[in-house]
């Protein structure tokens, strides 16, 4: 058994974190936590071509649910990493799950992983 992965992020790097993970033929449990409330999905046209009604809403997400399910990625919505002890290797979320994986990614950006 590969090593647990825990991806705290929900952008393009989260998934392709999680995806290269997987393409490399690890087989451990891989975790995306997200605060947001959608899969992962296109930033700049939400911010462009959505917004001035350029696109529409099922062209944002970058895959969608099935494709999280066929590569057995538990992925974590409204849900934030609230702290990382990185001694244990344990990641311990919003909501009180604590998840266990010696490989930890976050993505940059944002402060609301």
């Amino acid at each position: 058994m590969s090593a647990r992965l825990v991806v705290v992020g929900g952008g393009p790097a989260a998934l392709e974190a999680a995806r290269a993970y997987r393409e490399a033929g690890a087989d451990g449990e891989v975790v995306l936590v997200s605060a947001d409330e959608h899969l992962p999905y296109n930033r700049p046209p939400l911010s462009k071509d959505f917004l001035r009604g350029e696109s529409h809403e099922e062209a944002l997400p970058l895959e969608d649910e099935d494709f999280y399910r066929r590569h057995d990625i538990d992925v974590r919505l409204r849900t934030r990493a609230r702290a990382l002890n990185t001694g244990r290797r344990v990641v311990i979320l919003s909501d009180g799950a604590r998840r266990p994986g010696p490989a930890s990614s976050r993505r940059p950006g944002r402060g609301r992983a």
